[in-house]
């Protein structure tokens, strides 16, 4: 097996960055098919309900004013939510797989930095591209610090994010352009070895050998 003479810290750095801005998409596995189709359903009732709530502008006082229940109880309204997310559930189903599948590649390029595999970098850099193109992160708080001009008032502004806010806006594309400035620089490393010896060789050839 060919192995990559990279540096094992530079293999480490680009391995935990990855690691760490795919976490994220990582919890994100813990909600199964079936929650994500209930939370689907959820959403397009309540967005249903609150158009179902608007008052006319000639309501009279004398009409009954119906009361909606925001948290219906009994078997039967389960059994109601249930149904209604029946719809969705193969949508989910598709996007937890393709979730699973995105993190298998990123296992497989985490494996290969580990055993100093010589393509260990393309895989690295197939993930980045692919958190890219599936997740946008997007770099808020950097633009935030571009546009304000003052590291306290940036400061101001991005402590009272969410954690969850920090994570996508703040840490995530950081870690992605580590660890692909990392796999960049082994990719470099693995093409530049043992440049100046073969510079040497072919600089020594004599010129008789040629004709």
């Amino acid at each position: 097996m060919d192995h990559s003479s990279s540096s094992p810290v530079t293999r480490a750095l680009a391995a935990l960055a990855l690691l760490l801005a795919w976490a994220l998409p990582t919890s994100r596995l813990a909600v199964l098919p079936a929650e994500r189709a209930l939370a689907v359903a959820e959403a397009g009732i309540c967005r249903a309900g609150q158009r179902t709530l608007v008052v006319p502008a000639a309501w009279s006082p004398a009409l009954p004013r119906v009361r909606f229940s925001r948290a219906p109880n009994g078997a039967d309204s389960e059994l109601r939510r249930i149904d209604s997310a029946a719809p969705f559930q193969p949508a989910a189903t598709r996007q937890w797989a393709a979730e699973v599948l995105h993190l298998l590649l990123v296992a497989v390029a985490v494996a290969a930095l580990a055993a100093g595999w010589r393509l260990a970098p393309l895989w690295v850099i197939a993930a980045v591209v692919l958190f890219i193109n599936v997740h946008e992160p997007r770099a808020d708080a950097y633009r935030l610090l571009w546009v304000v001009e003052s590291p306290r008032l940036w400061w101001q502004a991005i402590s009272q994010w969410s954690l969850s806010l920090w994570a996508e806006r703040l840490v995530a594309p950081a870690l992605a352009c580590l660890s692909l400035l990392g796999a960049v620089a082994m990719l470099l490393h693995a093409l530049t070895r043992g440049a100046p010896r073969r510079i040497a060789t072919f600089l020594s050839i004599n010129p008789r050998r040629l004709s």
